[in-house]
């Protein structure tokens, strides 16, 4: 049987005054300056997949911002993206599209990659039509078949 690693209470501190003595630093504006720059130090990391260094990711969204803005100029050149440039609406779905590229293109997680590529292909293509084979011919003449097999049985 497995030991379980021993785990000290929350309420037992060797120091219980160390609280007030927080509460004093915090007062300083020097210390809350100090500390409000170590926590935006702390999230740096966001964007950048494992195994990367922030400079190899930083230059890998930088090219997918200039790969975003070429292929956004040949939609429109294309003419299957169109946004009137006095409406807000427009403007607002061409940098979503735009950021969908982006996004698409950076060496983010793949589950967010494909998404933005979903949304991409949802905003551009349209659904395919579901294909019907009804044609009233066929139907007219199965019945014809059926009427004509069912006279001559008798």
């Amino acid at each position: 049987m497995r030991k379980l690693r021993k785990t000290s209470p929350r309420s037992k501190r060797a120091n219980p005054g160390s609280s007030e003595a927080l509460k004093k630093k915090w007062q300083d504006p020097e210390f809350r300056a100090r500390m409000a720059q170590r926590s935006t130090r702390a999230g740096k990391r966001t964007g950048v997949p494992d195994g990367m260094r922030a400079a190899e990711a930083d230059l890998l969204c930088v090219q997918a911002n200039e790969k975003a803005d070429y292929i956004m100029s040949e939609l429109e050149k294309e003419g299957v993206v169109a946004f009137a440039p006095n409406i807000p609406e427009d403007q607002m779905a061409k940098t979503a599209l735009r950021e969908a590229f982006v996004i698409a293109m950076s060496p983010l997680q793949a589950q967010t990659r494909l998404a933005a590529i979903r949304m991409v292909l949802e905003f551009t293509k349209s659904k395919p039509a579901a294909k019907t084979d009804l044609t009233l011919n066929s139907a007219e003449a199965w019945l014809k078949a059926v009427v004509e097999d069912h006279k001559s049985s008798e």
